[in-house]
């Protein structure tokens, strides 16, 4: 008699009502007590969802005398459930059967791990589609100057109407060429914490000596590769800045994230700063979204803060993370 495949891992010898009266292991299989089976009808040793295949393998070989593969989840004396694939073969009327089977655990953990690597990449792919929606519609929407940049050669990808008209950085561009030798350094140490960090600190660039403009980068993935994004924005003095811009204007430049929030923590306004930290592409995404959609670390998220802002008026220096 050929078997069906070498080297079985379990081998049980039935008798003719299919009741187990011997188990013989091979590999990891070793381990199982499975002296407790002898006496248990093999059905009962598959799960309640797999009993019906176990019939059907000895109804097969009783009719025909040998029983094609068939996989049934098998519930060892361990308590632990692997898959099993057996081949039921017949001794005879009186002579009771032969199931031969392998175990199909390893295959069945390799199936998982690929269905986990096919969602991670469509997770990734997924997220990649979210992060050039928002950088789309980050250069689409802002008044400042947004500017998409190629990492190996400072070339400009691509640059919203702002960044066209008031530097002149139109696709093909240099980024910044002419920036002094000490701005010069401290771009490329923000852009070693980009790389490292996703996004690096506001710094001060000047583009012409009485012409300050604050600089936000961070590194975006996308399709095509990974990119900078820039974030400019015209800084005047003190009292110029105050007298030319309406409050909402000096919010929108503040390097450090800001949001307007209701008694409930629902978001009616956010700046630049606060939506490139919570990386979305525009205002709009953010108003009517509760703070709690970000602010969720346990003992330290938005209806902890609420709370406290509620009773004392103030909180200082609380510590958490955008989620």
């Amino acid at each position: 008699m050929d078997e069906p495949f070498g080297g079985p891992d379990i081998t049980l010898t039935l008798d003719a009502e299919g009741v187990i009266r011997d188990a013989v292991t091979s590999g990891d299989l070793t381990e199982e007590s499975l002296d407790l089976w002898r006496g248990l009808n093999f059905e009962a040793t598959a799960t309640p969802s797999s009993g019906q295949s176990a019939a059907r393998l000895i109804d097969t070989a009783r009719r025909r005398g040998r029983s094609a593969s068939r996989q049934i989840s098998q519930k060892l004396p361990s308590g632990r459930e692997t898959p099993i694939e057996y081949t039921m073969v017949s001794l005879g009327k009186a002579g009771g059967f032969i199931a031969i089977g392998r175990n199909l655990q390893a295959v069945a953990d390799l199936q998982a791990r690929l269905a986990e690597a096919q969602q991670a990449r469509e997770r990734d792919y997924w997220k990649l589609r979210d992060v050039e929606t928002r950088y789309r519609a980050l250069l689409e929407n802002s008044r400042d100057a947004v500017v998409l940049v190629r990492p190996t050669n400072l070339r400009v990808v691509e640059a919203n109407a702002e960044a066209i008209r008031a530097l002149k950085l139109s696709p093909g561009a240099e980024f910044l060429p002419d920036l002094p030798a000490k701005e010069r350094r401290a771009l490329e140490a923000a852009l070693e914490t980009a790389r490292t960090r996703g996004r690096a600190p506001t710094m001060v660039v000047h583009l012409a000596p009485d012409a300050p403009w604050s600089l936000r980068a961070s590194q975006i993935s996308s399709e095509a590769g990974q990119f900078y994004l820039f974030h400019l924005a015209p800084i005047g003095g003190a009292e110029t800045a105050a007298e030319k811009l309406p409050l909402e204007e000096l919010l929108q430049r503040f390097p450090e994230a800001f949001t307007l929030v209701d008694r409930e923590g629902v978001v009616r306004r956010a700046n630049y700063a606060f939506l490139d930290l919570a990386q979305l592409g525009g205002e709009n995404a953010a108003q009517g979204q509760n703070l709690k959609r970000w602010l969720s670390q346990p003992g330290a998220d938005a209806s902890v803060l609420l709370s406290i802002l509620q009773r004392q008026g103030a909180v200082r220096r609380m510590q958490s993370s955008i989620e």
